[in-house]
């Protein structure tokens, strides 16, 4: 079962896991997640940990609840981002492994075959794209990158591995990341002005979710970075990296039109 409040990540979750040998269930809501648990039992949990409401933790705790089956079903948090701190905390609050955004896909099989004895076939490439400054797609007619740190804006490639070599599920995301930044840009403007750190974190930490599974580097890094000095230092400094991402959203914006001629 994937548990997660985002769409997209939970499209791409269940492409990875493409397989005549594997159902797949979704739910968008810790909520759903126990409704669900309460009638039926799967053998694996792929767990958001920061959701709205009842976050990913609190899930599985109230899971782990609800049986002797449940307490004994592999629950694996999904996050964008993690501390080690938190990692352990994680652990000792009932989670059973942890993987991070964007998935390995070599990493997701060998959590199948250590909780399933499941032998997975992956869907793309062994590993999971990291975040280069020499792409090919970054000299792609229309998709030109931008500095800073010479990432490029799009990255198809990127994105099409990410989404288990599905390049018209890549678009999509693309699409749709692109679709959801004014209303991230509105809502982290106005929670810093309020010097609100947790609603800034919340609205980032989307973000940094959604990016991590879109061909979309140049924003991937900074999202990270930003949500990096959140957690680390607070409100202190981060005026300038904000800005950075204002303008990487802007520069990503632009690209949608591009994206709607293929």
């Amino acid at each position: 079962m994937i548990v997660d409040d985002n769409a997209s990540n939970r499209e791409l979750l269940k492409t990875m896991l493409e397989d005549p040998t594997l159902h797949v269930t979704t739910v968008e809501s810790g909520y759903q997640a126990l409704e669900f648990a309460r009638t039926q039992n799967v053998d694996m949990v792929l767990m958001d940990i920061r959701m709205p409401g009842m976050d990913g933790v609190q899930t599985t705790q109230a899971l782990r609840r609800l049986s002797s089956t449940w307490a004994r079903c592999p629950i694996i948090a999904v996050t964008a981002h993690v501390l080690t701190s938190e990692r352990q905390k994680w652990l000792a609050e009932g989670l059973d492994d942890v993987l991070t955004k964007p998935i390995d896909e070599e990493q997701l099989h060998l959590l199948l075959q250590r909780f399933l004895g499941v032998t997975h076939r992956l869907t793309a490439s062994h590993s999971t794209p990291t975040l280069k400054t020499n792409s090919k797609a970054a000299h792609k007619p229309g998709f030109s990158h931008t500095a800073p740190a010479t990432l490029p804006v799009v990255d198809l490639e990127m994105g099409a591995r990410l989404a288990g070599g599905k390049e018209y599920l890549a678009r999509e995301q693309l699409k749709r990341l692109i679709d959801s930044l004014d209303e991230s840009e509105q809502h982290m403007r106005s929670a810093f002005a309020q010097q609100n750190l947790p609603t800034l974190l919340d609205w980032v930490h989307g973000l940094n979710g959604a990016s991590r599974y879109c061909g979309a580097p140049e924003l991937a890094l900074l999202v990270e970075t930003l949500e990096t000095r959140l957690r680390t230092t607070g409100l202190e400094h981060v005026e300038q990296l904000l800005e950075d991402l204002y303008q990487a959203m802007a520069r990503l914006r632009t690209h949608r039109p591009l994206l709607l001629r293929h």
